[in-house]
Parts: structure tokens; sequence; C-alpha cells
């Protein structure tokens, strides 16, 4: 009842928290299940936490200003290689 009241768009909210409270219950008696547990969701944690720093580091570095003015230079030479072309051809 009061995970509906709290979370009202969320169907789940319920078995979540009645889920959480059979956790509670079930680590309180059984130590080892606990630490189980806990091995676990800290596993998960730092593969969550390694995947979101891998997908950082894919991200591209931007281009420095002086390669993309360099860059620039070169298509105006280019194009005027090219006007030159048609004019004296």
């Amino acid at each position: 009842m009061i995970a509906r009241r709290y979370f009202p768009g969320d169907f789940q909210a319920e078995e979540a928290a009645a889920f959480h409270v059979h956790l509670d219950n079930t680590c309180s008696e059984d130590m080892f299940y606990k630490r189980r547990l806990e091995i676990l969701a800290d596993s998960f944690y730092r593969a969550k936490r390694k995947s979101q720093k891998k997908k950082k580091a894919n991200r591209p570095k931007p281009v420095p200003k002086e390669v993309r003015e360099f860059l620039a230079f070169c298509k105006k030479a280019k194009q005027a290689q090219d006007l030159i072309i048609q004019i004296y051809l």
C-alpha cells in the first residue's frame, strides 16, 4: 500500500517492496546468503561501471583547431587548383 502511494505510476512497486522485505528477512536469518547476495550486487555494480567507462572511452576526441584550419586551407587550395585547371583547359 505504501509503495502504491509513493509510486503511483509504477505497477511493479508493490512487488519490488515485497521482494525487498523478503530479502531483508532471508538475509537476517542466513548470513551466508547475505554475503553471497552482497558479492553478486558488487560484481553487478562493477560490471555496470566498467561498461559506462568503456562507453566514455569510445567517444571520439574533438579535432584540434589547428587541424580544422589546415583541412579548410587544403579544401580551398583544392578548389583553387580545380578553378585554374578549368580556366586553362
